[in-house]
């Protein structure tokens, strides 16, 4: 038997999702770096996709990290989340694992915000989300959100929309800071 530390790349561990050697053949996930615009509210963009058409349902499982995510998800297995596809989610902090049941053929496109970083490119107040899924109304970006159901394309128009210059937040540059310089000493201990 292989040891877990030589698993073939294809199912290697993915930071977050519970049992990823089992369900590597179940979905595809990706992440993208944003651009240098966005990257100051977003950690990064990523992207799952399957095609279960013909096969049982697959639960999927996450150990998310406390952030906001703004998804644009599409797909055959309507409604998801409790919302008809396609949609576009905000999804508050996770207080316990994410279990989803992937079905049919789907995909999802997200944005994982830094820590403060969707209220200081929103200025909505990010507790009232947690634990809770909602849909991305019309005042968010200024007008409807539109994206397309296509990878790629949902990655590009969110970089573009989140990416949009702001008035910036002194609280929030200092709150950034302040994470980058915990996460960067490792002497740093309070």
């Amino acid at each position: 038997m292989e040891a877990w530390k030589n698993a073939p790349a294809a199912l290697a561990p993915e930071p977050g999702v519970v049992g990823r050697a089992t369900t590597g053949s179940v979905f595809a996930l990706n992440r993208t770096a944003p651009s240098e615009a966005a990257a100051e509210f977003v950690e990064h963009f990523w992207s799952v996709r399957w095609d279960l058409t013909g096969r049982p349902s697959q639960e999927s499982l996450v150990i998310t990290f406390p952030s906001i995510n703004l998804t644009h998800e599409w797909g055959t297995d309507s409604p998801r989340h409790g919302f008809t596809l396609p949609a576009s989610l905000v999804h508050g902090v996770v207080q316990r694992i994410f279990a989803i049941e992937l079905s049919g053929r789907g995909a999802v496109v997200g944005a994982r915000f830094r820590p403060g970083g969707f209220t200081a490119r929103f200025g909505r107040d990010a507790s009232g989300l947690t634990g809770r899924i909602v849909s991305v109304d019309d005042e968010l970006f200024g007008g409807p959100a539109l994206f397309d159901d296509d990878v790629d394309a949902a990655t590009a128009q969110l970089d573009a929309t989140v990416g949009v210059v702001t008035a910036p937040d002194p609280t929030y540059a200092a709150l950034t800071a302040l994470l980058a310089r915990i996460r960067d000493d490792d002497a740093l201990q309070r």
